[in-house]
This record gives structure tokens, C-alpha cells and sequence, in this order.
């Protein structure tokens, strides 16, 4: 899949609020010191529910994901931009890049933009799964 495809994909930009979400909350629980029943207990869900949010296996309406970023101390911000011009300034960011998704995917987890550390090889596979 090239670049233009993924960023005109349904597919990536889901995952790409769901990784946000998923990094707000493990963020939350490390600051606190919580585990997944602890945090389910302040959060007011089941311990299932966020195992669901912490594996990505999730698909929120947009008021449980505010509820939930809220009380984790994060507001969500959701800006929305012409297509075309994502895809041009994409393409001027990683020019000369291999086209393809999974170097978008890699060099977005590589540069922490969810707070994952550098070669972080599991969620990137989890990542991949998830898209495919």
C-alpha cells in the first residue's frame, strides 16, 4: 500500500486516535502506579474493557473516548485537514522513503509519536496486525 492509499485509509487514521488513547492510559497508569484493575476501578469500567483499550481492540464512540482521556488528565484534540494537503506534506516528510505503510507505521512509532520507545518491534507487529 503507498503512502497516499494509507493516509486516504479509514484504517489508519482509527488506529492512529486509538494509539493516542492506548498511550494517554498506559501513561496514566505508569504516573500513578496502577494496574489494569486499579486503573478499571477509577476509570469506572471493567478490567476487561481496558485490556480491550490497552490491546487495541477497541472501536469507541467519540464520547466514551473524551470520558476517557479526560480522566486520564489528556483532551483529545481532533483537527480536521484537506486530504490532498496531508498527503503533500507527508510526502515532502518522508521523501526518498520506502512508499509503503510500514515505513510510515515504523518511523511514526520510531519518533514516539505514541510513546512508544525506539524499536519497540511488538506493538509495531501489533500495529501491523491490527492494519491488515
Amino acid at each position: 500500500m503507498k503512502r497516499d492509499e494509507l493516509l486516504k485509509s479509514d484504517e489508519y487514521w482509527i488506529l492512529k486516535i486509538q494509539m493516542g488513547l492506548f498511550a494517554a492510559m498506559e501513561d496514566y497508569m505508569l504516573e500513578k502506579g496502577l494496574n489494569k484493575t486499579q486503573l478499571a476501578q477509577e476509570l469506572g469500567v471493567t478490567k476487561g474493557y481496558v485490556s480491550q483499550v490497552l490491546s487495541g481492540n477497541f472501536d469507541h464512540r467519540i464520547s466514551k473516548m473524551v470520558n476517557l482521556a479526560l480522566k486520564v488528565g489528556r483532551v483529545p484534540e481532533i483537527d480536521f485537514k484537506s486530504i490532498n494537503k496531508v498527503i503533500y506534506d507527508d510526502s515532502l516528510k518522508y521523501k526518498g522513503k520506502e512508499n509503503n505503510y510500514h515505513t510510515l507505521l515504523r518511523s511514526h512509532l520510531d519518533v514516539h509519536d505514541y510513546g512508544f520507545q525506539y524499536g519497540d518491534t511488538q506493538t509495531y507487529e501489533k500495529v501491523l496486525y491490527h492494519l491488515q
